[in-house]
């Protein structure tokens, strides 16, 4: 009864390397997507746990973004854009950035 289709997985599963774990820790959650269609079919645990580490890494970057952004505004910098058009109508944008110590 064991060896009957029914009891049977729609594919093996086999382990796969521990190296596809790189692949959504550098790649974020495109990586962990990546891995996990390349591993749902051999090692459908570890293909989750792929997309798991990816979906992590994109709110760790997300709140590291957060929290440098605010960090860096609230050293009090000073950022200037101008935009103006020439006699050709073509768009020139200039920039300043300047520190402003406290």
């Amino acid at each position: 009864m064991k060896n009957s289709p029914e009891w049977m997985p729609f594919w093996p599963e086999k382990k796969r390397s521990n190296w596809w774990y790189l692949a959504p820790l550098l790649g974020g959650i495109i990586g962990g997507v990546c891995a996990y269609f390349a591993l749902r079919k051999d090692d459908l645990p570890k293909a989750k746990k792929c997309l798991y580490v990816g979906i992590i890494m994109v709110v760790i970057g997300v709140i590291l973004e957060g929290f440098f952004a605010t960090v860096i505004f609230e050293q009090g910098y000073d950022i200037n854009v101008w935009m103006f058009l020439n006699s050709n109508l073509e768009i020139y944008a200039y920039s300043s950035f300047k520190y402003l110590k406290k």
